[in-house]
């Protein structure tokens, strides 16, 4: 959806520009701000902004982070997300192909991976769009039956309802379904995989591990 997507846009600048900003300001400027989604421009008046703008796509702010980057000589990489559910589409493929061209090293697969089941038909749209060893698939460990519901409002995703199952079970069998996951993924030819932290990185931690 656009608003998700020009959100990671103001995430990915503001990230880059955190990374940057030692190297490529001098003496008596400021750090860059960057708003996401904001419908009032005179927000930014109370920080006294000079050369606002705006994007008008999620590739145009993957360009800029990676012109940036060399710049700043800051060794990082920057991943661009993919909608799983849009790629089987000419304009889909043609979305994700404009943020590789733009500078993304890597995207990273939306909705996430699940279940075992889900991550199967997702490793089969890879493969039929070539761009399995280009994405990373996503472990999103959830806390119970609500969080599920609430991130998928969020979002825009559709759980399964075999997910709903599992969380009846406890987060303790959220979480061995996404390590089983995890696992499953790196028997393909994927080049990583891509966890959220949730706030909590030993979770993280914990299923990379496993």
């Amino acid at each position: 959806p656009r608003l998700q997507a020009r959100y990671l846009a103001g995430q990915l600048l503001g990230l880059v520009a955190h990374l940057a900003q030692e190297r490529l300001l001098g003496p008596g400027l400021r750090g860059p701000l960057v708003v996401a989604d904001s419908p009032r421009a005179h927000v930014l008046a109370d920080y006294d902004a000079k050369n606002v703008y705006d994007y008008g796509s999620l590739s145009e702010a993957i360009a800029e982070a990676k012109q940036i980057m060399v710049r700043a000589r800051v060794d990082g990489k920057i991943l661009g997300p993919v909608d799983l559910r849009r790629l089987a589409t000419p304009e889909g493929r043609k979305l994700a192909a404009s943020r590789l061209k733009a500078g993304a090293d890597l995207l990273v697969a939306q909705p996430p991976s699940y279940t075992r089941g889900v991550l199967r038909e997702h490793v089969q749209t890879l493969r039929r769009s070539g761009m399995e060893d280009r994405v990373l698939p996503a472990v999103f460990p959830f806390h119970g039956a609500d969080d599920i519901l609430a991130t998928a409002r969020k979002f825009q995703w559709d759980p399964p309802a075999e997910l709903l199952k599992i969380a009846k079970k406890g987060q303790a069998a959220l979480n061995d379904e996404a390590r089983s996951v995890v696992s499953s993924a790196r028997r393909y030819r994927f080049p990583g995989v891509c966890v959220s932290t949730r706030g909590t990185p030993e979770l993280a931690g914990m299923l990379l591990d496993s």
